[in-house]
């Protein structure tokens, strides 16, 4: 009877949390600051960014 429950209240409630993150994430995003730091350092970011999904993706190929 539990799992039911946490069924019903955890839909509604990842909806709820994913929009007031999503919400809070574009509000700090859009401060001028932070912007003109993203911009400065998108390349790096970027980079890393790339460099950490790499890995998976490569794993991935190399398995199918």
């Amino acid at each position: 009877m539990q799992r039911a429950f946490a069924a019903k209240v955890t839909g509604p409630l990842s909806v709820v949390a994913a929009a007031w993150f999503s919400a809070v994430l574009a509000r700090v995003f859009s401060l001028p600051k932070i912007t003109a730091g993203y911009r400065r350092a998108c390349r790096y970011i970027d980079g890393v960014t790339g460099v950490i999904l790499a890995g998976p993706a490569v794993r991935i190929g190399l398995e199918g």
